[in-house]
């Protein structure tokens, strides 16, 4: 090796010793506790089931949790609903807390730590009376845990960052955030109210029938429509997956004494529902805030919350007829006895003649055997249904909103075998290509003439075929 090159490397070598040397000796020293952390230090250790009141104080507000028939009260505001594992949390770090280390047997200056002014003041009060204080200082430069004093304790002691935690929490922490939410599957009950638009309600449909096996005539729509709708089962189950998991957002006010100010006194939207087992959802919605936000409060509650609009816009935008069950009228083929159709110029006359051949065993079961007629002449099963699917299959493509004259160009009528005895299904031009169709003298939906000129189409080819 080169002499110069010797020369450099060993002024290098004695300047980053002498830099070392420097840091060594200017470092912040660190505390050097006087127990380790072998052996923990009790601070606290009793029954959670003793703590009857607990206080968290800081310099901006106060928090008194009181146990009141075995649930907690806070600031002697029962409107307030706390998030129970929250308050679990609180009770366990005054039940049950050790300390990592002492810190300072007597220190002269509590600003380092924090305790000087401490961040909060926590203290319990147990059912015999007894109580304790502790002060929370500043988080510790390991970042998980926090200096802590006791009352009546010179010492400064670390605990673990759980504690800290807790001690510095807020009201927001402990605030229960969920919301009643019910089993969209299980719903038996809908009312949506909105302002300058048609209210929507589903009830669940009570009766029995076989469709429910399938999924069809679970749910009627008995607003806004004049008469008991079918609900579209695979319709309504899309808006319903639409809704958000309700959930507080923000909190507003606890004790309003004016709703008008928040839009509540006439809510732009209020949202009922309800499933089979009771649980129900009955929130009022208000004005936007905020760009994105709406006030919102629970029925029997007067808190006001806050939401993101975006995660309810389902609720503005649904439509009575995007759920409605849209066929003009659809029924089992076995519930249908006679059915007249009646045309400006021809008359056709249906016929469902049923005889049973009762079951020779007795395990074994009658069966029902179906002749078809239109105008006295026998149909084949196969042709016969394939009509009658075209003829229960017209749809209705869109809503009614004009007020028609009675005047049907073409008139069905079912007779059955169940309630109601007889069912009548009428057709009346509304324009070059829609029907208004008329159940029981009540229009509220219409028909393309296409759709109903292929039923007629049909029952002309089942009297024309040999």
């Amino acid at each position: 090796m080169k002499k110069s090159h010797t020369l450099i490397f060993l002024s290098l070598f004695l300047m980053i010793l002498i830099g070392t040397s420097i840091y060594l000796a200017r470092r912040p020293k660190e505390e050097t506790p006087v127990e380790s952390n072998e052996e923990k230090i009790t601070l606290s250790r009793h029954d959670r089931e003793d703590v009857v009141k607990m206080i968290l104080e800081n310099q901006s507000d106060t928090l008194v949790f009181e146990r009141k028939e075995d649930q907690w009260i806070i600031n002697n505001d029962s409107t307030i609903v706390l998030d129970v594992s929250s308050v679990k949390d609180l009770e366990y770090s005054f039940s049950n807390m050790d300390s990592e280390q002492i810190v300072e047997e007597n220190p002269n200056d509590l600003d380092k730590y924090g305790l000087q002014n401490p961040q909060s003041t926590a203290t319990v009060i147990l059912k015999d009376g007894t109580e304790k204080v502790f002060y929370l200082g500043n988080q510790t430069p390991a970042k998980n845990t926090y200096y802590l004093m006791v009352q009546g304790d010179p010492k400064v002691y670390t605990v673990w960052m759980n504690h800290g935690q807790h001690f510095s929490s807020s009201l927001e922490d402990f605030r229960d955030r969920s919301l009643p939410n019910i089993d969209i599957q299980q719903i038996s009950h809908f009312k949506l109210e909105r302002k300058e638009k048609p209210t929507i309600e589903i009830v669940l449909n009570e009766e029995e029938g076989e469709g429910k096996a399938y999924g069809v005539g679970i749910w009627d729509i008995i607003q806004p429509y004049q008469q008991v709708r079918t609900v579209s089962t695979e319709d309504f189950m899309k808006e319903l997956e639409k809704l958000p998991v309700f959930q507080v957002e923000d909190f507003i006010e606890d004790q309003p004494e004016n709703l008008e100010k928040y839009g509540l006194t006439e809510p732009s939207i209020e949202l009922q529902m309800k499933d089979m087992e009771d649980t129900e959802v009955h929130l009022l919605f208000g004005k936007e805030y905020n760009d994105n936000y709406i006030y919102f409060k629970v029925a029997d509650r007067p808190n006001i919350y806050g939401m993101k609009k975006s995660t309810m816009d389902s609720l503005f935008t649904i439509e009575p007829f995007t759920i409605v069950d849209k066929f003009a009228y659809i029924v089992n083929i076995d519930l249908v006895d006679q059915i007249q159709i009646e045309t400006q110029d021809k008359s056709y006359f249906i016929e469902l003649k049923r005889k049973v051949d009762k079951a020779e065993k007795e395990e074994e079961e009658d069966k029902v055997i179906t002749t078809y007629f239109v105008n006295n002449k026998e149909i084949e099963e196969k042709s016969f249904k394939d009509f009658y699917q075209s003829l229960i299959g017209i749809i209705a493509e869109a809503e009614n909103k004009e007020t028609l004259k009675y005047n049907p160009e073409i008139k069905i009528t079912y007779q059955l075998n169940t309630e109601p005895k007889e069912v009548m299904v009428d057709y009346v031009p509304y324009n070059r290509d829609f029907y208004a169709v008329f159940r029981e003298g009540t229009s509220e939906f219409l028909a393309s003439k296409g759709q109903v000129m292929k039923v007629l189409e049909k029952i002309e080819e089942l009297l024309q075929a040999e």
